[in-house]
């Protein structure tokens, strides 16, 4: 597969495929973003890897600063950053979840981002209400 990219969307792309499978060198990692943000908008860059806007903040900042505070923000970037889960479902199953999923949404849309995923954030709030739930009686 051939793609037309210039530097900042081909630096997109990588941390893409890297997110998906691979892992960061970190040394690197801070300039990758300053570059990718200086021409592509951050909202844009959050809705294509798992990282928020705190942990792309973060991870932006990585080497503008001395040691001790690179590995400061290195570990907020990973407080921030997203994780992965994958859960595999019946026909059935799946048809709750995407229904309870799909009813929730409404209310994760008026509520602060959690996450860039909507789906995910409907996830945790589902979740959320639960755990309330039970540790209210």
């Amino acid at each position: 597969m051939v793609v037309d990219l210039n530097d900042p969307e081909a630096r997109l792309l990588a941390q893409a495929l890297n997110s998906i499978h691979g892992y960061d060198d970190l040394s690197n990692k801070g300039e990758v973003f300053r570059t990718i943000l200086s021409t592509i908008p951050a909202d844009k860059v959050t809705s294509l890897l798992p990282e928020s806007m705190k942990s792309l903040q973060a991870l932006s900042s990585l080497g503008q600063e001395d040691l001790a505070q690179h590995l400061q923000v290195w570990q907020k970037a990973q407080e921030v950053k997203l994780k992965h889960m994958i859960l595999q479902f019946t026909g059935q199953q799946l048809a709750t979840v995407e229904e309870a999923v799909s009813q929730i949404l409404s209310q994760v849309r008026y509520q602060t981002v959690i996450t860039p995923n909507t789906r995910s954030n409907a996830i945790y709030l589902l979740c959320k209400v639960y755990l309330d739930r039970r540790h209210q009686q």
